[in-house]
Formats: structure tokens, sequence, C-alpha cells
């Protein structure tokens, strides 16, 4: 490893060959990031990952700035490589996020041991914090199991019914570009439970490095709806898999995934100058990638 300082670094845009870094700086950070974020991402913006590299041109540091709605921009993938953090490097990435956000509403997911610095950085406005956990699907959970809620697979006459169910969640906050961007390709499906024809509930499970999983975005009326989703999804994954997700504290882990083990790791959900309001009962499982 190379000894790096702040000035002998450069700020550029991303090329293809730099994101093999960025997998494995998240890996060495046990963050929940794949290839499947990074696509997601450059479908809503293309340039919208940031570099600090080296002066052989290698990347040191990254971060991402995406324009997730016309007056809204995401902070995210912000990390310096571990043996460089504390020589400046994360400040010209700082620089260059807000440069780039310009006078807009940004959110970002940080750490809690972070939220103090975010806040004297002018992020003041705090959201839900969420728990990561991960689960093993186990022969209990392959079993059939009945169900009141049907669950089916997203289909694209479904997306009106889905965007005025996930209107109830972001009441304020139109997400079908960004649903869009992510509900999209081979390594992800999207579920949804129906009741009398209507949707009651949705989420997402994508594939992840090493035969892993991620869910994302589980939003449901209530409980029973939760169950019968994550049946959907992870009854039919072998024996074995490993799945990752994250849950606002103060939901409870439904019943079908209770042998599921904490990951000593959060996240808490910050804005700049605007708090997007949720409907947080309806929320149970979040993101940090997705707003």
């Amino acid at each position: 490893m190379s000894d790096v300082t702040a000035n002998e670094v450069t700020i550029r845009q991303y090329r293809p060959e730099d994101v093999k870094y960025l997998m494995e700086y998240a890996e060495e950070n046990e963050w929940d990031l794949s290839m499947y974020d990074h696509l997601a991402y450059t479908r809503i913006d293309p340039n919208y990952l940031i570099v600090a590299a080296d002066k052989d041109d290698v990347p040191v540091g990254f971060c991402g700035v995406s324009q997730n709605a016309p007056d809204t921009i995401y902070f995210g993938n912000f990390i310096v490589r571990k043996d460089l953090r504390k020589r400046g490097i994360g400040r010209l990435l700082w620089k260059a996020m807000l440069e780039k956000a310009g006078d807009q509403n940004i959110v970002l997911d940080g750490g809690p041991e972070m939220a103090d610095w975010y806040i004297t950085h002018g992020f003041p406005y705090q959201a839900y914090k969420v728990q990561f956990y991960a689960v093993k699907v186990n022969d209990e959970m392959k079993q059939n199991i009945m169900f009141k809620y049907d669950t089916k697979t997203l289909m694209e006459s479904m997306w009106p019914d889905l965007m005025k169910y996930d209107s109830q969640v972001y009441t304020n906050f139109d997400r079908t570009r960004l649903l869009r961007a992510w509900f999209t390709g081979d390594d992800v499906r999207v579920a949804v439970a129906m009741e009398a024809g209507k949707i009651v509930g949705y989420g997402s499970i994508h594939r992840k490095p090493n035969g892993e999983y991620g869910l994302r975005n589980i939003f449901g009326d209530n409980e029973d709806v939760i169950e019968a989703l994550l049946h959907n999804m992870l009854s039919v994954l072998p024996e074995g898999t490993v799945v990752h997700f994250m849950m606002p504290e103060d939901k409870p882990l439904p019943k079908y995934i209770q042998h599921s083990m904490k990951v000593e790791e959060t996240a808490v959900r910050m804005f700049n100058k605007v708090k997007i309001e949720t409907n947080n009962e309806k929320i149970w499982f979040a993101t940090a990638h997705t707003v």
C-alpha cells in the first residue's frame, strides 16, 4: 500500500475499471454494497460516482452524488481506503459532493458515531435509525405456509398500483424514477402482496456476491403482510443461504426470521434542508441506498 497525502490526490469522475476498488473497500468495511447497487445508481446518473485518485491514478476514495428527484440529492458510497484516513482525503471528497449537489435538499445515511459531525456540517434533520441484520435460511422457512395475502412477482402492469402504494409511505416524494432504477435487472426480484386485488405491501430481494442476498424496502400494512412477502422471497432460496437486511430500530423482528442475528452496525438518515416525511408504520425493512 502506498503512502498518500491529500496534496497528491486528484478528484475526478469514475471510470469502469475503478469499480473493483469501490467493491474492495466496501467489503473491507462490511458494507451492504454490491454491483447491483452500483448499477442501480448508474441508471439514475451514469456519472454519479466521484473518485479520489493517487499520483498513479489509483482510487483511494469514493463518493456518490445521485439526483434521486428533481430537487433531492442522495450522498452515498462515501469511503476512503482504511490506511489513508484522517489525511484530508475525505474532506476533498466531501467538498466535491457539496459542489456537485449545489443548492438542493441532500439526504445521507451515516453511522451514529458520525451524526454530530454531519449536524455541524449542515445536516440537522434526522429520520429513522436502522439496525443491520443477517438471517440464514433454514428448513422451517422453506415449508409451505398458508397466508391471507396473495403474493406475486411484480409485473409491468402493476407499476401504477405499486407507486400508488409507495405514495402512502413517501407521502410527498415521488419515487417512480428511483424504484425503476433499483427494480431493474437480472439480480433483483420484487414481490407484491395483494388483498382483494389491491396491493397491501411490497418488497425486493437482490443477489449479492458469494451466493448471498439482500432485502430492501419491504413495506406493508401489517406484520402478516410482511410474513407473506418474506416467505415468498426467502423460501425459494437454498437452505443455508445468508440474507442481509436493515430494519428501523423500533420495529420487531417478524416471526418468520426471529432467528436473525444482529450485525454491530447502525445507520441514521439525515437531511440538510428538509426532512422527507414517511409513514413509518408501513416501513418494516429499510435501506441505506434509496430515498
